[in-house]
């Protein structure tokens, strides 16, 4: 079993993802930053978890990753300019 049981009070996640391909990236199999945040919801990840990319390829999947923890404890960075959210 994998990712941490759901309570009641939380929302239920789709158990599928519609996202575009990623193009031009270099590598095969590159994964779109949607997908990875639709994963993370999937396996209920918190903050505090470890979540390793095993095929660092283009790098994008540890960037949205980043993004997810990122939006997860309210502080937003978006390239050069970083807000902390309400």
């Amino acid at each position: 079993m994998g990712g941490r049981r759901r309570t009641k009070k939380q929302e239920t996640v789709r158990d599928w993802c519609a996202v575009n391909i990623t193009l031009q990236k270099g590598f095969v199999g590159a994964k779109p930053s949607a997908f990875v945040f639709w994963l993370m919801s999937v396996l209920n990840v918190q903050i505090g978890d470890v979540v390793a990319d095993l095929f660092p390829g283009s790098g994008d999947v540890q960037t949205a990753i980043d993004a997810y923890f990122s939006a997860m404890s309210g502080h937003i960075q978006f390239g050069l300019f970083e807000t902390e959210s309400a």
